[in-house]
């Protein structure tokens, strides 16, 4: 009899931002939509606070009532579930910031290439790696 496969995880990635011992959630403004992202702090960077994204574009959509952010400590981080399954490029092309050559990356994508025991294998050794905060 063949395994049931557990159901996949949406495809989510992680934007982590270290802030002030001072920075509280009240201090936090992050309006994120499917197209869009927008992250102020306030308390950081001057009087009108730091600008993280300003009305950034996405690299792709996501779906924004999936998505949300959480402070702990000095760590915030913004979760998005992407609505496709690739890899991205960058977050938000904004000027400044590096691409990478996503052409490169291997990974979760190719769990269809195997069967049975290896694919169970496979993606939880995916699951233990993507559950770790990128640093």
């Amino acid at each position: 009899m063949p395994k049931t496969l557990k159901p996949q995880r949406a495809p989510s990635l992680q934007v982590i931002v270290q802030v002030d011992v001072c920075v509280t959630k009240k201090d936090i403004s992050c309006d994120i939509r499917p197209e869009m992202i927008s992250l102020l702090i306030k308390g950081m960077g001057g009087l009108r606070g730091l600008a993280v994204f300003h009305r950034a574009k996405l690299w792709r959509r996501i779906k924004a009532e999936e998505s949300f952010w959480t402070l702990d400590g000095t760590t915030l981080t913004i979760t998005m579930t992407k609505q496709g399954a690739e890899w991205w490029r960058c977050v938000s092309e904004i000027d400044g910031h590096a691409l990478i050559d996503s052409t490169l990356c291997k990974g979760p994508d190719l769990i269809s290439e195997y069967e049975g025991e290896a694919a169970d294998e496979l993606r939880q050794f995916f699951d233990k790696q993507l559950s770790k905060p990128l640093r």
